[in-house]
């Protein structure tokens, strides 16, 4: 949720950046998905392990939310904390 508040104002050019952990993870193909959408729109993309939302501008009290699924490689090691 973009802040509000009396000082709050829109926010422009906003990229987010989700990276994978390269050789732990694998983004399930087709899962990254927008859920919940800004008024201005927003995109979705994934390249080289990397998820990326970016939107054109947000107003405050706006939400965006993305979801997508990872695969965990068979090479991680039964127990391994894969922080996110």
């Amino acid at each position: 949720v973009l802040g509000s508040g009396p000082d709050a104002g829109p926010a422009f050019d906003l990229r987010l950046d989700d990276p994978l952990l390269a050789g732990q993870l694998t983004l399930v193909a087709g899962s990254a998905t927008l859920a919940l959408l800004p008024a201005g729109g927003a995109t979705i993309s994934e390249a080289g392990g990397v998820i990326r939302v970016t939107a054109p501008v947000m107003l405050p009290g706006e939400v965006l939310r993305f979801t997508y699924q990872a695969r965990v490689e068979p090479t991680v090691v039964a127990g391994t904390t894969l922080p996110n």
